[in-house]
Formats: C-alpha cells, structure tokens, sequence
C-alpha cells in the first residue's frame, strides 16, 4: 500500500514528509510468510499506486528487477554490467521464492546452489556477466574434466552459471547469454539393486535397530525420508496399503518429492511383520512412527549408515549398498517379475513415467525375452 513518511513536532503539526513510497507485500510459500517489496521518489500517490500494480506483475512473472539494479542500467548505462557476485543476492532471493510443481525449491537445493556459485562460478569469472565469453566457459569445462570431476558436476555448475545468466538477461542486466553446451546428466546405474538372494540375507543380516526398517523398504520402495516418517495410522492393516504422505528433509517433515500422495499395496508377509510390531506399540498411537529411537523420535540417515553398512558386510555383500538400493531393488524385482512400468511408476512415485522406464525397463524387457524363448521349443523335433 502506498505510503509517505512524515514528521511532527509537539503539537502534531507535520513539519516534514518524504515523497511517496510503492509497497506491496508477496507470500513467500517457502517460509510461509510475507515478503515486502518496496520503492520510493514518486512525487504522488497515483504515481505508487501505479507502480504497485506494476511491481505485482513483474514479481508474479519472475522479472522484477531491484531499484538499485534499475538505477544502475539507467545511471550508468555505460558502465560495465554486474558480475556473478554483486548478482547473487537478487538470484538467490529470486530462487527462493520460486515454486516447482507448486512447491517451493527445497532448502537443500538453494544450499546446493549456493555452493556452487561461491566454490566454483565466483573464482573462475570474477569479470562483469556481458564479459563472459564461449570460450572460457569452454575452457573451463575443460579444466574441470582433467581436475577428474564427474559428469554430474560439470553438468550442474555449468547448468547454474546458464540460469544465472538466463536470468540477467531476462532481467535487462546482460544484452545476451553464450551459446554453450552443458553436458548431459550421467545415465543411471541400472545395476543398483540387490538380487532376491542378496535382499534375503541382508534382512537376516540387520541389527535389530534396522531389521524392520530394511524389510519395509524392500517390500514397498518407499524412499528413505518417506518411511522414517512413516507412522501407525498410515497402514492400513485390513486393505493392505502404505498410505505416503510425508518424508523428512533435513530434519523437518514436508510433502513428498512429487508433492502428491500415494497408495503402495504391501505383501502378506510384511503385514504380518507390522502386525506383530504394532502388537508391542502402545494402545492408541497411530500418530507414533513405526520405526523411532529411545524417545520415540525418528531416527536421522546418518545414525542408521552404520548399522547398514555392518550388515551388507555380514551378508556377504561386495556392493556400495545404501538405503536407496532397498527401493531400486524393490522396483527391480517387480520388473523382472513382468509387472507394469506404470504400476512401478505409481508405487515409488516417480512424477515422469520415462525415470521409471528409463531405469527398469531394460530388467522387464529380459523377461521378456525369456518367456517368449520358450515358444522356440516347441518347434523343435525331439
């Protein structure tokens, strides 16, 4: 709302007044709360209601650009442009306040970001953005494949510096982006998952601290996040199902990855399991975890790598085992089952159908292969 600020003296009468300020107020989804954006110099009030409702719209398409930003294109419109540096605050605040499938980039990603541009994008261009060349981008990748930097790196520095200066173009501070290649992501290891054998013996080879755990994420593909959270009241015992409404990130509770909730149907065999657990849980605790410390909190990834990695040893395992492999194993084995790539799809609630095929349908695809290799006996002369 339009507002000026004003002075009184003693008898209240006004003795000074500012011109008039542009305010508005955004909600921020991330941290749930306001954010206030302001601007002043306008000599009416017209003049700020004006700009309001332009600042509104240029905040709901992403290409509000700060005073101090404006000034400099219109001050000095000769002087060189910012660099990554002096425009880091304005993209960070820009990301944060960004949504993705109408949820809010993660904190863990805005860290991740932010790393990038302070240990990788600062040091290799201090120069103005409109001064950033082809060609050293290009030598820069360079540089990092022979520093032995993986794929994934490469791909996600070089992919930050492009929406950086995406946006500074966007936002009028750079006339034009380099046209350069970020390399693909690295293709995912289809071979992370445990064979039925190596599965079975890792449950019988679990600490009790981790025993349930390990067998619950076997038997649904839950991620990690998801089934730590995962309390009494979402089983249900009499259809069968694990209902996913939640994971843990960072230590707080938050929608799932996709955002959207789902059904995953649970075997007899782990049912039985949950039902004699719960047998041990107190009367009335749908709201208590199933899998809890002491206390009966949940228990951090960190605490559980240990016990984990104490029994991939134990079961005779020569593989990097981690938690994710119990849900890749989960979808792996109904793959080589024959089961459908859109039920697999809905069960790990994978938001694109092309990560589930991308990942196991080569696994139903052998299958496949091997049942319809039968008919070739059946032409045989005996």
């Amino acid at each position: 709302m339009a507002y000026k600020n004003r002075k009184k003296d003693n008898t209240g009468k006004i003795i000074w007044q500012s011109n008039w300020y542009a305010s508005v107020w955004v909600y921020d989804p991330k941290y749930q709360r306001k954010l206030k954006f302001q601007e002043g110099g306008y000599k009416t009030k017209r003049a700020a209601l004006s700009r309001e409702s332009e600042m509104v719209r240029e905040i709901e398409e992403g290409r509000y650009l700060p005073p101090e930003v404006r000034r400099q294109q219109t001050e000095h419109a000769e002087a060189p442009a910012l660099t990554i540096e002096e425009f880091q605050k304005q993209y960070i605040h820009h990301m944060e306040s960004k949504t993705v499938r109408n949820l809010p980039i993660s904190h863990g990603t805005i860290q991740e970001k932010k790393s990038i541009i302070r240990n990788h994008l600062l040091p290799a261009f201090p120069q103005p953005m409109d001064k950033i060349s082809v060609m050293e981008i290009e030598t820069y990748s360079d540089n990092l494949v022979k520093e032995g930097k993986a794929i994934s790196t490469i791909t996600n520095i070089l992919g930050e510096l492009r929406v950086i200066l995406k946006l500074a173009k966007k936002w009028g501070v750079i006339k034009s982006v380099p046209e350069f290649d970020v390399p693909g992501k690295s293709p995912p290891d289809k071979d992370k998952f445990l064979t039925p054998e190596e599965a079975a013996n890792l449950v019988e080879s679990s600490e009790p601290k981790i025993k349930g755990l390990v067998l619950f994420l076997l038997s649904c593909g839950a991620r990690f996040g998801e089934a730590i959270v995962a309390r009494w009241g979402d089983i249900n015992f009499e259809q069968g199902y694990f209902h996913i409404r939640r994971t843990l990130s960072r230590g707080t509770e938050k929608h799932t990855k996709s955002g959207e909730f789902r059904k995953v149907p649970l075997d007899d065999n782990i049912l039985s399991f949950l039902s004699a657990l719960r047998a041990t849980s107190p009367e009335n605790a749908e709201t208590d975890y199933i899998f809890h410390d002491k206390s009966g909190g949940t228990f951090t990834y960190s605490e559980l790598r240990g016990p984990l990695k104490r029994a991939v040893k134990a079961a005779g395992i020569d593989k990097p085992v981690t938690f994710s492999w119990l849900r890749h194993s989960y979808a792996s084995h109904l793959a080589m089952m024959g089961v459908s790539g859109k039920y697999i799809q809905d069960f790990c609630g994978h938001s694109d159908y092309r990560i589930t095929m991308n990942r196991y349908a080569h696994l139903g695809d052998e299958m496949k292969r091997e049942q319809v290799a039968v008919i070739g006996n059946i032409y045989q002369k005996k």
